[in-house]
């Protein structure tokens, strides 16, 4: 059910790698969360570029999420509230804990009461 590939960005002067994303580096893709991406921004009918000013991102980095490429928590929480995801169905597509349970958790943990 998990989709994944690989992509590599940086290398010999292709300026496809924005700021924000390490150089020439390994990137794991996420499919699955793209396509949610994808699928409830065209049912609301809303373009890209629109998307990324609603979010705080560029139209291309809207791009590069819809083709599987997993923003931060932060980002992933703006585009819930746009696109009116529950917040922990897109953390659980993008296989990452929510803020609010990570934070809990590190709290058992830090205070003895969970054991890893």
């Amino acid at each position: 059910m998990f989709k994944q590939c690989r992509y590599i960005f940086g290398g010999n002067g292709d300026n496809i790698s924005p700021p924000f994303l390490p150089r020439k580096e390994e990137i794991i893709i996420n499919i699955e969360f793209g396509e949610l991406i994808k699928t409830n921004r065209e049912n609301k009918m809303i373009k890209k570029r629109e998307l990324g000013r609603y979010v705080g991102i560029s139209g291309q980095y809207v791009s590069m999420i819809e083709n599987g490429y997993i923003p931060s928590d932060e980002i992933i929480v703006r585009l819930a509230m746009v696109l009116d995801i529950n917040e922990n169905e897109i953390f659980k597509v993008a296989k990452r804990l929510p803020p609010n349970i990570y934070e809990k958790v590190m709290e058992m943990y830090y205070s003895g009461k969970l054991k890893l």
